[in-house]
């Protein structure tokens, strides 16, 4: 039997995110589908240049406020 994606989600750590920032960027990622979809119905590529836009501020405060790399 194969895996699926339904018993990785079931096996999976819960995912803790303690920095503000860090949930922010969480976010503001899950809101790519929402981006892209409204972008393509009103073909309004200007949606998603903002969209990136803000991810681009999103994943600087990230690198700023949490160091990956110590």
């Amino acid at each position: 039997a194969g895996t699926t994606a339904e018993s990785i989600r079931a096996a999976a750590a819960p995912i803790t995110l303690p920095h503000a920032t860090e949930q922010g960027l969480a976010k503001h990622l899950l809101r790519l589908p929402d981006a892209l979809a409204l972008t393509a119905a009103e073909y309004r590529p200007n949606l998603l240049a903002a969209y990136l836009f803000e991810l681009a501020e999103h994943m600087s405060g990230f690198h700023r406020d949490c160091p990956v790399l110590t």
